[in-house]
């Protein structure tokens, strides 16, 4: 997966674990689409700077998941959630289907 898809991942699950500064910086670069030069401009400091706190969240978040590992879990439950689906429909008739097809909605929709 390309990394900014990557990092923009796993800030929606560990962003509130990095400090403000990181948390700016990260969102500025990734959801933004802010150069390291606008950041810097924006924030104050030098692109050097930007440049540092960025790598350093990067690693926080990947360190978090790697320690954590809420994404992978998430990923995996809803793998197994996709399979579920797919013998309920190859299983069911379309009338006991139908009884399950809102929980199963309901699980996708929290995973994600």
């Amino acid at each position: 997966m390309e990394k900014n898809v990557v990092i923009s991942i796993l800030y929606e699950y560990y962003g509130k674990l990095l400090t403000d500064k990181q948390a700016e910086s990260i969102e500025m670069h990734y959801l933004e689409d802010l150069s390291l030069t606008e950041i810097a401009d924006i924030q104050g400091v030098s692109k050097q700077s930007i440049s540092e706190t960025i790598k350093r969240s990067e690693k926080a978040l990947l360190d978090f998941e790697k320690g954590i590992g809420m994404y992978k879990r998430s990923n995996e439950l809803s793998e197994l959630v996709d399979r579920l689906e797919k013998n309920l429909i190859n299983d069911l008739d379309d009338e006991e289907y139908s009884k399950y097809i809102d929980l199963i909605f309901q699980i996708k929709t929290k995973l994600k």
